[in-house]
């Protein structure tokens, strides 16, 4: 899949293998959100984590 080695300064390839997991917990914990009425939903925005850096961002969608 990968003929050479990358350069380990470049970004790693692919999924990193507990990101699915994590982001599977972080809806369920909205579904959670919304069935409840607890909390802040995240409904008509867009959450981006950089799991290299650990950082959230959150932005407002438009329709």
């Amino acid at each position: 899949m990968y003929p050479e080695m990358p350069e380990a300064s470049s970004e790693p390839p692919g999924v990193m293998g507990p990101m699915p997991g994590f982001i599977g917990t972080r809806q369920a914990l909205e579904v959670i959100k919304v069935i409840t009425g607890q909390g802040e939903v995240l409904a008509g925005q867009l959450m981006i984590f950089d799991v290299l850096n650990n950082k959230n961002r959150v932005l407002a969608i438009g329709r």
